[in-house]
Parts: structure tokens; C-alpha cells; sequence
């Protein structure tokens, strides 16, 4: 964001930035109020509220992941310009609460930030050489859990890269959350869970049955597989040794029936 000398300056540019039914002219009215605590505090909430609305409406078509570090393992997430303005919106009354009103200041990281200051970048890692292991650097603001926000950022990122690790042990209790809807519940994606690990797959036969065979090296590894792949891709599963029998085992094992 430029640096805004006046609230016309920057409700100026909050305008020239939105775009659709996205009204950020009420920013120029906080403004002028941001010494009154009370409607500094409802405004801003007023705003977080419009936010989660958008993510949690948000189709991942309108997720983009940026390889704005060029260096094939850290990405930024960006939205559609409508959550982008808003964003830029927030954080811009964000930092004119923090020069001008120090207890509301206070109250918001606390708040909204878990009582660090704002945070609304959005990056993920992926570890190449580890299976395409997902992480999330900085965790998700404690207001943006719990709206299927993660969980599409999950999707867009499987999307690209057609699968992604996670591991058990070093994710957060968020992100196994995420993960763990996954889990036979949705036809797009399938999972496979070894000893600790998930690894999750977009729709591709032939991606799914290469990697799992780099993947899976030991028989007697705690192996869970994913019921509607094999439902799908029976045929196929049955004409290729590996896989035929690697379902056969895990069937007899947990006495489990693949086509129910």
C-alpha cells in the first residue's frame, strides 16, 4: 500500500480499488471516529465480519497461489479483489488505530491476533523433495478457523501440484482438521495414511498409482487406504500387481469389504 498522507488520501484509494458491490467508502467515517473506543471497536468488527463472510463464501477458483520467492517451495496465497481490497482496507485502518489509539490498538491484537499484531499474509511451504509436504509458516488468525478457508487452500494446493504431504507429528491440530475431513468424504480428493503421514491426491489414476509405489516401501508399515478410490478405479486396481495387492492386504488385514 502507498504511503497516505490524509483520510482523503486514503479513502481515495480505498475506492479506486473496489470493485463489484465491495463499498469501502464507510472507512472514511472510522476514520474521523477512531479516537471514540466504542465505535472503533465495532467498526473494525464490523469489517473482520465482512472478511470472514467473503473467505468463508470463497469458491478456490478464486485462490491463487503466486511464486512470488521464485524459489519453488514458498508461495503466496492471493484472493479475488474484492477480499484483496478489503484486506488492504483493514490493514490500512489497521495502522491509523495503532498511531492514534493505543488501548484499542491493544484490545484488537489481543482479540483478533491471539495478542500479536495483525497478520493477513497468507504463505504456505512445500518440501519437493518430501512428497510435496504442506505447511503453513504462520497459522491462520484465530477468526478466519472454522470456515472451510484452510481446507480450500488445501484443495487449490493438491490442485496444483496433484498431491501433498502431511505429517501427523509436526502439523498443526488445525491443519489435521482440515486433513482429516478429507478422509473419504470427498470424490475429488483421496487419501492414504501411512504410520503417521496422509498423503492426499487430486483425480489421476496413473499419478496416484506412481507415487504410491515410490511412497510405500514396507508391507508390515501401518497402511490406510482410500475405500472410493478403489471404488472407481477397481478395474484398473486389479491389473496392476501392486495395487491389486496392496488392497487385497489391507482388506484382510482389517477385515474391511472395498465395495461397501
Amino acid at each position: 500500500m502507498s504511503n497516505i498522507f490524509t483520510y482523503k488520501d486514503f479513502t481515495d484509494m480505498l475506492k479506486e480499488h473496489a470493485v463489484y458491490d465491495l463499498d469501502l467508502s464507510v472507512f472514511d467515517t472510522y476514520l474521523s471516529q477512531i479516537s471514540n473506543d466504542i465505535e472503533t471497536l465495532k467498526n473494525f468488527d464490523i469489517e473482520i465480519n465482512r472478511l470472514i463472510d467473503l473467505f468463508s463464501n470463497i469458491d478456490k477458483d478464486n485462490i491463487y497461489l503466486n511464486d512470488n520467492y521464485k524459489d519453488g517451495k514458498n508461495f503466496n496465497i492471493d484472493f479475488d479483489i474484492r477480499i484483496n481490497s478489503l484486506i488492504d482496507a483493514i490493514k490500512g485502518y489497521y495502522r491509523n488505530i495503532m498511531e492514534n489509539n493505543d488501548d484499542i490498538y491493544n484490545k484488537i491484537n489481543n482479540e483478533y491476533f491471539s495478542g500479536r499484531e495483525l497478520h493477513l499474509r497468507f504463505d504456505i511451504e512445500i518440501e519437493n523433495d518430501r512428497f510435496n509436504k504442506f505447511h503453513f509458516p504462520v497459522d491462520l488468525p484465530i477468526f478466519l478457523k472454522n470456515i472451510g478457508l484452510g481446507k480450500k487452500i488445501i484443495m487449490k494446493t493438491v490442485d496444483k501440484f496433484n498431491y501433498c504431504l502431511f505429517t501427523k507429528t509436526d502439523d498443526s491440530i488445525d491443519l489435521k482438521i482440515a486433513i482429516e475431513s478429507f478422509r473419504n468424504r470427498n470424490h475429488d480428493y483421496f487419501s492414504f495414511e501411512m504410520n503417521s503421514d496422509l498423503l492426499l491426491f487430486s483425480d489421476n489414476f496413473d499419478i496416484i498409482s506412481d507415487t504410491l509405489k515410490k511412497w510405500i516401501k514396507n508391507d508390515s508399515d501401518y497402511i490406510c487406504l482410500d475405500k472410493d478410490f478403489y471404488k472407481k478405479y477397481k478395474d484398473k486396481i486389479n491389473n496392476d500387481e501392486f495395487l491389486n495387492n496392496l488392497y487385497n492386504n489391507f482388506s484382510k488385514k482389517f477385515n474391511i469389504n472395498l465395495i461397501d
